[in-house]
Protein backbone atom coordinates (compact mmCIF):
# COMPACT_ATOMS: atom_id res chain seq x y z
CA UNK A 1 0.00 0.00 0.00
CA UNK A 2 1.64 3.22 -1.05
CA UNK A 3 0.61 6.79 0.25
CA UNK A 4 1.12 10.00 -1.90
CA UNK A 5 2.84 13.73 -0.63
CA UNK A 6 -0.11 14.59 1.43
CA UNK A 7 -0.65 13.37 5.58
CA UNK A 8 -1.68 9.67 4.73
CA UNK A 9 -2.84 7.31 7.12
CA UNK A 10 -2.04 3.87 5.81
CA UNK A 11 -3.96 0.71 7.83
CA UNK A 12 -3.69 -2.93 6.55
CA UNK A 13 -4.98 -5.73 9.37
CA UNK A 14 -3.74 -9.13 8.91
CA UNK A 15 -1.24 -10.81 6.71
CA UNK A 16 2.24 -9.66 6.07
CA UNK A 17 1.73 -5.97 4.52
CA UNK A 18 4.44 -3.32 3.25
CA UNK A 19 3.21 0.10 3.76
CA UNK A 20 5.20 3.61 1.82
CA UNK A 21 3.86 6.40 3.60
CA UNK A 22 5.65 8.98 1.04
CA UNK A 23 6.48 12.39 1.59
CA UNK A 24 3.91 14.19 4.16
CA UNK A 25 3.37 13.58 7.98
CA UNK A 26 1.92 10.01 8.00
CA UNK A 27 0.51 7.86 10.18
CA UNK A 28 1.09 3.63 9.43
CA UNK A 29 -0.49 1.05 11.52
CA UNK A 30 1.19 -2.06 11.94
CA UNK A 31 -1.14 -4.94 11.68
CA UNK A 32 -1.60 -8.77 13.01
CA UNK A 33 1.54 -9.33 10.46
CA UNK A 34 5.23 -9.51 10.49
CA UNK A 35 4.84 -5.52 8.45
CA UNK A 36 7.62 -3.34 6.87
CA UNK A 37 6.91 0.37 7.31
CA UNK A 38 8.35 3.00 5.22
CA UNK A 39 7.89 6.92 6.53
CA UNK A 40 9.72 8.33 4.11
CA UNK A 41 9.95 12.21 4.39
CA UNK A 42 8.03 13.88 6.61
CA UNK A 43 7.32 13.74 10.66
CA UNK A 44 6.05 10.21 10.40
CA UNK A 45 4.55 8.33 13.04
CA UNK A 46 4.19 4.45 13.98
CA UNK A 47 1.45 2.95 15.55
CA UNK A 48 1.45 -0.74 16.48
CA UNK A 49 0.19 -2.70 19.38
CA UNK A 50 -0.03 -6.55 18.27
CA UNK A 51 3.19 -6.99 16.40
CA UNK A 52 6.74 -5.27 16.07
CA UNK A 53 6.98 -3.93 12.55
CA UNK A 54 9.85 -3.62 10.49
CA UNK A 55 10.50 0.59 10.66
CA UNK A 56 12.42 1.95 7.41
CA UNK A 57 13.43 5.91 7.83
CA UNK A 58 16.23 7.53 6.11
CA UNK A 59 18.52 9.94 7.73
CA UNK A 60 17.33 13.57 8.16
CA UNK A 61 13.90 12.89 6.79
CA UNK A 62 11.77 14.35 9.71
CA UNK A 63 11.44 13.98 13.36
CA UNK A 64 9.75 10.74 13.57
CA UNK A 65 7.66 8.67 16.14
CA UNK A 66 7.12 5.45 17.45
CA UNK A 67 4.09 4.30 19.34
CA UNK A 68 4.13 0.60 20.57
CA UNK A 69 2.34 -1.01 23.23
CA UNK A 70 5.01 -4.44 23.72
CA UNK A 71 6.67 -5.15 26.90
CA UNK A 72 10.65 -4.82 25.16
CA UNK A 73 10.25 -1.71 22.77
CA UNK A 74 13.27 -0.41 21.20
CA UNK A 75 12.89 2.05 18.43
CA UNK A 76 14.20 1.86 14.51
CA UNK A 77 17.29 2.99 13.50
CA UNK A 78 16.93 7.02 12.16
CA UNK A 79 13.54 7.15 14.48
CA UNK A 80 14.09 9.73 16.61
CA UNK A 81 10.63 9.59 19.69
CA UNK A 82 8.99 6.39 21.45
CA UNK A 83 6.07 6.36 23.49
CA UNK A 84 5.33 3.53 25.14
CA UNK A 85 1.53 2.58 25.53
CA UNK A 86 1.43 -0.90 27.53
CA UNK A 87 0.67 -1.25 31.20
CA UNK A 88 0.54 -4.00 33.48
CA UNK A 89 1.70 -5.92 36.46
CA UNK A 90 5.38 -6.11 35.18
CA UNK A 91 7.74 -4.01 33.78
CA UNK A 92 8.13 -2.21 30.35
CA UNK A 93 11.31 -1.37 28.55
CA UNK A 94 11.94 1.48 25.71
CA UNK A 95 15.64 1.92 24.32
CA UNK A 96 16.50 4.33 22.25
CA UNK A 97 19.32 4.73 19.53
CA UNK A 98 22.03 6.96 18.69
CA UNK A 99 19.80 9.90 17.59
CA UNK A 100 18.83 12.36 20.46
CA UNK A 101 15.56 10.39 21.29
CA UNK A 102 12.77 11.39 23.24
CA UNK A 103 10.88 8.46 25.28
CA UNK A 104 7.69 8.66 27.22
CA UNK A 105 7.06 5.29 29.60
CA UNK A 106 3.64 4.57 31.51
CA UNK A 107 2.16 4.01 34.38
CA UNK A 108 3.57 0.69 35.10
CA UNK A 109 7.47 0.15 36.13
CA UNK A 110 9.53 0.97 33.09
CA UNK A 111 13.14 0.90 32.14
CA UNK A 112 14.01 3.39 29.72
CA UNK A 113 17.30 3.53 27.86
CA UNK A 114 18.74 6.59 25.92
CA UNK A 115 21.90 5.33 24.49
CA UNK A 116 23.90 8.08 23.02
CA UNK A 117 22.52 11.32 21.81
CA UNK A 118 20.95 14.19 24.12
CA UNK A 119 17.34 11.99 25.03
CA UNK A 120 14.67 13.16 26.87
CA UNK A 121 13.40 9.77 29.22
CA UNK A 122 9.81 10.40 31.01
CA UNK A 123 8.94 7.86 33.38
CA UNK A 124 5.67 9.25 34.29
CA UNK A 125 3.76 6.86 37.11
CA UNK A 126 5.50 3.77 38.58
CA UNK A 127 8.94 2.64 39.84
CA UNK A 128 11.22 3.73 36.67
CA UNK A 129 14.66 2.80 36.23
CA UNK A 130 16.31 5.96 33.84
CA UNK A 131 19.58 5.23 32.07
CA UNK A 132 19.97 8.30 29.58
CA UNK A 133 23.58 7.27 28.83
CA UNK A 134 25.59 3.99 27.40
CA UNK A 135 28.65 5.78 28.66
CA UNK A 136 29.51 7.66 25.76
CA UNK A 137 31.22 11.28 25.33
CA UNK A 138 29.38 14.58 24.87
CA UNK A 139 25.49 13.22 26.11
CA UNK A 140 23.20 16.00 27.45
CA UNK A 141 20.47 14.02 29.25
CA UNK A 142 16.79 15.39 30.69
CA UNK A 143 15.57 12.88 33.09
CA UNK A 144 12.11 13.27 34.12
CA UNK A 145 11.27 9.98 36.82
CA UNK A 146 7.28 11.10 37.40
CA UNK A 147 5.79 9.66 40.58
CA UNK A 148 6.40 6.67 42.32
CA UNK A 149 9.83 5.26 43.55
CA UNK A 150 12.55 5.92 40.24
CA UNK A 151 15.84 5.22 39.75
CA UNK A 152 18.72 7.28 38.09
CA UNK A 153 21.04 5.58 36.59
CA UNK A 154 24.68 7.69 36.31
CA UNK A 155 27.51 4.67 35.82
CA UNK A 156 27.32 1.01 36.32
CA UNK A 157 30.68 -1.41 37.68
CA UNK A 158 33.16 -0.29 35.20
CA UNK A 159 32.10 3.33 33.87
CA UNK A 160 31.36 6.13 35.04
CA UNK A 161 28.52 7.84 32.78
CA UNK A 162 28.80 11.51 31.63
CA UNK A 163 32.84 11.68 32.16
CA UNK A 164 34.56 13.45 28.75
CA UNK A 165 37.53 11.21 29.91
CA UNK A 166 39.52 14.90 29.76
CA UNK A 167 41.28 15.50 33.08
CA UNK A 168 42.13 19.05 32.43
CA UNK A 169 38.47 19.77 31.80
CA UNK A 170 35.66 19.78 34.28
CA UNK A 171 32.79 18.00 31.66
CA UNK A 172 30.38 20.84 31.63
CA UNK A 173 29.54 19.73 27.79
CA UNK A 174 27.96 16.58 28.96
CA UNK A 175 25.90 15.79 32.05
CA UNK A 176 22.72 13.74 33.21
CA UNK A 177 19.63 16.94 34.05
CA UNK A 178 17.53 14.77 36.49
CA UNK A 179 14.23 16.98 36.92
CA UNK A 180 11.97 15.55 39.64
CA UNK A 181 14.39 14.66 42.75
CA UNK A 182 12.27 13.76 45.21
CA UNK A 183 14.69 12.51 48.22
CA UNK A 184 12.31 10.76 50.19
CA UNK A 185 11.73 8.02 47.41
CA UNK A 186 14.48 8.20 44.51
CA UNK A 187 17.93 7.01 43.89
CA UNK A 188 20.78 7.64 41.98
CA UNK A 189 23.10 4.76 40.80
CA UNK A 190 27.08 6.29 40.99
CA UNK A 191 29.87 4.23 39.43
CA UNK A 192 32.29 3.40 42.28
CA UNK A 193 32.12 4.18 45.87
CA UNK A 194 29.98 7.30 47.52
CA UNK A 195 33.71 9.00 48.74
CA UNK A 196 34.95 9.53 45.02
CA UNK A 197 31.73 12.15 44.50
CA UNK A 198 30.66 15.22 46.07
CA UNK A 199 27.49 18.31 45.88
CA UNK A 200 27.76 21.30 44.75
CA UNK A 201 25.45 24.34 43.40
CA UNK A 202 25.60 24.26 40.03
CA UNK A 203 26.02 27.29 39.15
CA UNK A 204 27.72 29.11 36.17
CA UNK A 205 25.40 29.07 33.20
CA UNK A 206 24.43 25.61 34.03
CA UNK A 207 20.92 24.41 34.91
CA UNK A 208 20.06 25.67 38.57
CA UNK A 209 20.17 22.81 40.84
CA UNK A 210 22.57 20.77 42.99
CA UNK A 211 25.64 19.03 41.35
CA UNK A 212 27.30 15.85 41.54
CA UNK A 213 30.98 16.41 41.00
CA UNK A 214 33.31 13.12 40.26
CA UNK A 215 36.07 13.63 42.82
CA UNK A 216 39.46 13.59 40.60
CA UNK A 217 42.34 13.92 42.65
CA UNK A 218 44.71 15.43 41.02
CA UNK A 219 42.71 16.61 37.90
CA UNK A 220 39.44 18.62 37.14
CA UNK A 221 36.37 17.50 38.86
CA UNK A 222 34.08 15.92 36.73
CA UNK A 223 30.38 17.29 36.62
CA UNK A 224 28.21 14.02 36.39
CA UNK A 225 25.07 15.55 37.15
CA UNK A 226 22.43 18.02 37.78
CA UNK A 227 19.62 17.48 40.40
CA UNK A 228 16.70 19.49 40.33
CA UNK A 229 13.33 18.51 42.73
CA UNK A 230 11.46 18.73 45.55
CA UNK A 231 13.64 17.40 48.60
CA UNK A 232 17.26 17.79 49.58
CA UNK A 233 19.75 15.28 47.74
CA UNK A 234 22.35 13.15 50.52
CA UNK A 235 24.75 11.02 48.71
CA UNK A 236 24.36 8.89 51.73
CA UNK A 237 20.88 8.51 51.83
CA UNK A 238 20.13 8.28 48.07
CA UNK A 239 22.94 6.14 46.92
CA UNK A 240 23.00 3.25 45.53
Amino acid sequence: MRGGDGNDSLNRGRGNDTLYGGAGKDKLYGGLGFDVLYGGDGDDTYIAISYDPQIIEVPNSGIDTAIYSFSNNELSANVENLILTQTGDFTISGTGNDLNNKIMGTSSKNILRGKAGNDLLIGNAGDDTLIGSNGTVGDKDTLTGGSGRDTFILGNATTTFYNDRNAATPGLGDYALITDFNANNDFIRLNSKRSDYFLAASGGNLPAGTAIYRDNSGAADELIAIVQGNAALNLNGNYV
